[in-house]
């Protein structure tokens, strides 16, 4: 999905501290992705979005080690011309950069193997042009249908994301709604 780079990334504050989920990971030298549900997210988190309207659906733990840097994919390969907004909540890895992209015209996706063994559309380098970048906050709303990667600093980085929805119906929030 292209896109304009006033539609990828939003520092959020909220009142509540999120609490770390224990996966009982102890390899800390290895990159680690993982998924999450709801109910692994403190009732305090639940209880504000609740209080707005919204709820957190499915998402995905990681683990990322320094100096890495993720290959160029969507989360939204269901639904590709659809957005995709996710609640991020970051802890370590100072310094590290979310960058937003768009696909050159005429170039096409291809596809990778992530650490779980799914495939994600992926985009080579070449093939896109960079369109937003921004260091990554502790908080923060990213529509994450547009073309991503994040360029870890020098220092590890968890994070975990979850996708944003309507309580009344579920049904996930565009980038409009989310802001």
């Amino acid at each position: 999905m292209n896109t304009t780079g006033d539609r990828c990334y939003k520092h959020l504050e909220i009142p509540i501290e999120f609490k770390p989920w224990d996966f009982g990971y102890t390899d800390q030298t290895k990159f680690c992705e993982l998924d999450i549900h709801a109910d692994m997210i403190n009732t305090e988190i639940h209880d504000f979005f609740d209080s707005i309207g919204l709820v957190l659906l499915r998402g995905r733990y990681f683990h990322c080690l320094p100096g890495m840097r993720y290959n160029l994919h969507t989360d939204n390969k269901f639904e590709p011309d659809r957005e995709l907004i996710k609640v991020n909540w970051v802890f370590g890895g100072v310094g590290s950069d979310m960058i937003w992209y768009n696909l050159k015209p005429g170039k096409s996706p291809t596809t990778f193997k992530n650490h779980l063994g799914e495939d994600i559309v992926g985009y080579n380098n070449d093939d896109c042009v960079e369109i937003a970048r921004t260091n990554i906050a502790k908080l923060a709303i990213v529509n994450v249908a547009v073309i991503h990667t994040i360029q870890n600093a020098d220092e590890f980085r968890d994070c975990y994301s979850m996708v944003l929805a309507w309580k009344h119906n579920g049904a996930r929030l565009d980038w409009n709604e989310s802001v």
